[in-house]
Formats: C-alpha cells, structure tokens, sequence
C-alpha cells in the first residue's frame, strides 16, 4: 500500500528515518525536519513538520539514517558512519556523543545505517 494512505498527512517524498516513541506518537524525519505523527488520532500534531535545530539537544540537524527505541530508556540514532545514544526521560542526547558505529555495534555495518527495528519477545 501507498505510504500516505496507511498514514494520512504524511510527506511520503524521502523519509529518512522513523521511531515509535512508545507514548502513542511516532516521529518522521525527513532532511532537517521533523514531524510528530498523532498514532490514535492517525494524523500529524498541528504545527508539523519543524526544524530539528532547537528541539533535540546534541542530535544532528539533518540527514539522520536511522532511529530505533531501545529497551533501556534510550533512542538510538545513526548517520553515515556514527551513532548518538539519545535519553527518552531528559529528552537530549548523552554526553560524549556521536560514537563510531563499528566500535560499540559489533557485527553491525559500519556504516549507513538506514532501518532499524526494536524485535520484543512475545510473553504470551
């Protein structure tokens, strides 16, 4: 299925990277924008997309690859050959931060990294 019919409102035209925020809102970043996507109401938050700059302190400001929400409190985000280790409770990335890919993500490419998905054990 076309993109823009299974989500309304979205800008289909090169997404970089996206991430289910697990609060019932995921975020699309395509460039130097991003976009706050409303997951119960299936549409985009009034006043999306915006810039990157100014609303996520130590993130790149474009061309983000990828994104996934990690287990541990964190959303990892990668770009070319580097990762940044971003904390879902301070809303900013940690300190000391891009790292290289290749160095801390073993068995993982070294770089561009363009999708990632968290996988959770099914308990029932």
């Amino acid at each position: 299925q076309l993109i823009s019919k299974v989500w309304p409102g979205l800008d289909t035209n090169g997404i970089d990277a996206a991430v289910n925020w697990g609060n019932g809102k995921a975020y699309f970043f395509q460039g130097d924008e991003y976009l706050r996507y409303d997951i119960k109401r299936h549409q985009p938050d009034e006043g999306y997309p915006v810039a990157i700059d100014g609303y996520w302190p130590g993130l790149w400001t474009n061309g983000i690859g990828a994104a996934v929400i990690w287990n541990n409190g964190y959303v990892y985000f990668f770009k070319d050959r580097q990762y940044i280790r971003y904390h879902l409770e301070q809303d900013r990335a940690d300190t000391g931060y891009p790292k290289p890919i290749d160095k801390y993500w073993t068995g993982l490419w070294s770089d561009n990294v363009e999708a990632s998905f968290f996988w959770q054990k099914r308990t029932d």
